[in-house]
Parts: C-alpha cells; sequence; structure tokens
C-alpha cells in the first residue's frame, strides 16, 4: 500500500502535469494521452481498484479515432428469454475447458472453444465481430472443424442488414445467422469497409455456418453464468467510457473520477481546480459488443474477449469485468444472447454394408442423410475422421478399405449447418464368422 507521502508526491505530480495545461503551455497528443492516463491512475488506487491502466493502443488513438470503434447499437423493445437451467460451477472459462472435451472432425478431442482474438480496425464494426465470435465458438462446441474455425465478419457487415461501419444490432446479425448463415473468412475477407455484400461460388455456399436460434439472457449475474455453461460463449454490449480504453489487465471496474473518495487533499484540489478535464474523461463515448467467454467466483469477474487486436490492449485482446459493472452506468449485460442448437440433427441412417450376412472386402459404408451435412467416420472405436471434402445432400458413400476378418463397428456422425448433430452405429461382419467346434 502507498504511504501518505507517496500518495501526497503523486497527486503533485498529477497536480504539476494538470497546471501545464492551465497556464497555456502546449501538450502533444500523446503527453495529452499521458496526463489522462495519470488521472485515470489515480483513480484506481483511490478507489482501491484491482486494475491498471497504461498507454495501449487504443488509449493513444484520437478522440475521434476512438468513438468509431463504438458501434453497438442497443435493441428496441423487450426480447425472448432463454430457457436456463439452474445452478453452474464457481468458475468457467471456454478458452479451457477440459470438462466439455470433445472429438472433432478428424482431430483429437479438444478443449479450447474459443477462436483467436482479430481486430476491426477503423470500423464501428465491433457487433459483427461479437456475433461472429460467437458463432465460431457454437461451430466449435458443436463438433466443427477448428482450422475451419475463422468465419466472415465482413459477410455480417456487408450482407446482413444489421447495420454498417457506423454502428449495428447484434440481434438483426442474429437473426441473419440463423437464417442465413455466413461463410469462411477466406471466402469473404475483412476490409473494414461498408463494402456490397458479394455472390458466393458453389463452395463458399457449402462452407456457410448457421446457428439454430438466439435468446435473450437477463442482465444478472447468475443468469448470465448460467447460460454461459449451458449454451458457450455469449456476445452482449456495455457502455465504454474513456477509463476502458486504457485498460492493459486486472478485473476491470469503471472509475469515478468525479464521484471517487481522494484520500489526500493533493486529489481533492487536482478534482476541484481540473473539473472540466475530468468530465471529459467520465464522458460516454459509446456502445461497445463483445463476447463473454468465462466468470471466476473468486474474481468476482467475467472473461472477455474484445476485437481491439491482442497485441497492445488488455490480456492479449481478452479482459475482466467485475460483476458489479451489470448494474451501474457501464451497464455490462445488456442484450445479451445464446446462441441454442437445433434440438435434433439431420435424419442419417446406414443402409450398406448388411448387417444381416457376412461380407466381404473391400468394404463400402453408404447410406442416406436428410439436408446437407459433413460427416465423419470411424471403425471399431477409433478417432472420428472426415468423410468426403464437401457436405453430403440425399446419398453417401465412403470406401473403408480391406478390413480383417470378424465383427466390425462402423460410427458416423453428421453435422448440419445449424450445428444440429446425429449419430448412428451399424455392427457386421467381415468374412465368415468363425465356426464354433
Amino acid at each position: 500500500m502507498t504511504s501518505r507521502p507517496g500518495k501526497l508526491l503523486a497527486g503533485a505530480c498529477v497536480l504539476i502535469g494538470f497546471a501545464s495545461t492551465a497556464f497555456g503551455a502546449e501538450l502533444s497528443h500523446l503527453e495529452q494521452v499521458q496526463q489522462r492516463i495519470e488521472a485515470i491512475r489515480q483513480a484506481i488506487q483511490d478507489e482501491g481498484g484491482h486494475w491498471s491502466a497504461g498507454p495501449t493502443s487504443i488509449a493513444r488513438l484520437t478522440d475521434e479515432e476512438k468513438l468509431v470503434l463504438l458501434g453497438a447499437r442497443r435493441h428496441p423493445g423487450a426480447l425472448r428469454k432463454a430457457r436456463l437451467r439452474g445452478g453452474a460451477p464457481s468458475a468457467l472459462d471456454w478458452r479451457d475447458n477440459p470438462s466439455y472435451r470433445i472429438p472433432v472432425f478428424g482431430k483429437p478431442a479438444t478443449s479450447n472453444f474459443v477462436s483467436r482474438v482479430k481486430h476491426q480496425g477503423g470500423c464501428g464494426s465491433c457487433w459483427a465481430f461479437a456475433v461472429t465470435g460467437a458463432l465460431e465458438s457454437y461451430w466449435l462446441r458443436t463438433g466443427g472443424d477448428p482450422e475451419q474455425a475463422d468465419l466472415s465478419e465482413q459477410a455480417v457487415l456487408s450482407c446482413s442488414g444489421a447495420g454498417s461501419c457506423k454502428g449495428g444490432l447484434p440481434t438483426t446479425a442474429s437473426d441473419y445467422l440463423r437464417d442465413k448463415g455466413i461463410p469462411a473468412e477466406s471466402d469473404m475477407p475483412y476490409t473494414a469497409t461498408d463494402a456490397a455484400c458479394p455472390s458466393l461460388d458453389q463452395g463458399a455456399r457449402e462452407r456457410i455456418q448457421r446457428i439454430g436460434s438466439w435468446h435473450a439472457v437477463p442482465k444478472t449475474a447468475a443468469d448470465i453464468k448460467a447460460a454461459l455453461n449451458q449454451y458457450g460463449p455469449l456476445p452482449t454490449t456495455m457502455a465504454v467510457y474513456e477509463d476502458f480504453m486504457t485498460y492493459e489487465s486486472g478485473v476491470y471496474h469503471h472509475v469515478g473520477l468525479l464521484s471517487g473518495r481522494p484520500l489526500n487533499p493533493i486529489d481533492f484540489w487536482v478534482k476541484r481546480l481540473f473539473r472540466d478535464l475530468f468530465k471529459g474523461l467520465v464522458q460516454f463515448k459509446g456502445y461497445h459488443a463483445i463476447l463473454i467467454v468465462g466468470y471466476d467466483d473468486s474474481q468476482q469477474a467475467f472473461i472477455v474477449k474484445n476485437s481491439w487486436g491482442s497485441d497492445d490492449w488488455g490480456e492479449d485482446g481478452f479482459f475482466r469485468i467485475a460483476y458489479s459493472q451489470l448494474k451501474n452506468m457501464v451497464s455490462f449485460g445488456e442484450d445479451t444472447l445464446a446462441y441454442v442448437p437445433p434440438e435434433e440433427g439431420p435424419e442419417l441412417s446406414i443402409l450398406n454394408p448388411d448387417k444381416s450376412q457376412p461380407v466381404s472386402s473391400p468394404v463400402t459404408v453408404s447410406g442416406n442423410v436428410s439436408r446437407p451435412s459433413d460427416l465423419q467416420i470411424k471403425f471399431d472405436g477409433e478417432e472420428f475422421r472426415t468423410m468426403g471434402q464437401g457436405r453430403f445432400d440425399g446419398g453417401w458413400s465412403q470406401g473403408a478399405g480391406n478390413l480383417s476378418d470378424g465383427a466390425h463397428t462402423v460410427t458416423v456422425r453428421a453435422r448440419d449447418a445449424t450445428g444440429g448433430t446425429t449419430e448412428e452405429a451399424l455392427q457386421f461382419q467381415v468374412g465368415a464368422p468363425d465356426e464354433k467346434p
């Protein structure tokens, strides 16, 4: 803890910095940035906060450039609420969730269900990044290939009708993810512009991913934690102020630069003399859309993925935010959405090999699937592997090669574009069964 002389000295340094402005000295942009950061740091200290502020890549932007980053719009009217199961563990992080470890297409079991942090650039498309990040996590949780978990924010920005680089509605964008879906990033790369919606070729259309449906989550810590456990990462919104843009690490809470309780007289007079500057620091900047990926009751905080890059803001592009920010001017957790898989997957049948009599090698497995689906296949408990390169629709067939004589089990899993999954198994005999003496 800083001693009283240390606090007086810190306050004096802040006062000297502000005084240079008051007496007409010209400050460079970066000097002004550092002045703001010192005021925020002092306020964090005065309020006993547990986070650090610094000259991040966002804090160094001009005021106009900062405002461009905040493009979330609030949904007008009431939303249909998700049906949530009660109870939740004391902590959850979808970036590392071994309790939900699952095998995926052709890959070993994974426990990482959060895609990489991206940067929205000079475009107010945070709303597109939040919903796309949620769909990427949805794709991973429903058995999608991690190597394909990079979907197109530009498709949401250009094609959904939910907004533009000047802002958009996550709810309308989520309607688009349900009704139309979006292709891979490689099919429609991000340009940070309001480009026209292009036509997609057949290959890109086969790579489109969708959600089953979406519901709203009530704005309470208990409901958000329950929804995280039940449905995975959740897009949401929050109000942003200057201090958030300086966030480096720790559990963020918005500091009351005007209403805090100064612990020494110099801090008190700094706030009195430079009240206009402090007003600028606490003014509402705009709404921001982000993705909640976990929480920790021991820290009383949510874990959140941002879209301001991973190099020079936050904890590798993520941040932690106190539960208390649900109930103050930050209004964290407004318009929180849960992406819900369909209750039933596609109809899947295995018609061959014939299970009623022995078959000979090489073996071919075939059947039907009721709607376009990615298929996985495994024999006798081995890891699933991808069947073919594209989606099957209707009849499907896969050569199994030469199998040894004896009993075998083939298991097929179908995943449609909405995340609906069905699994079927069939036992068959290769060669004549051994005769019992």
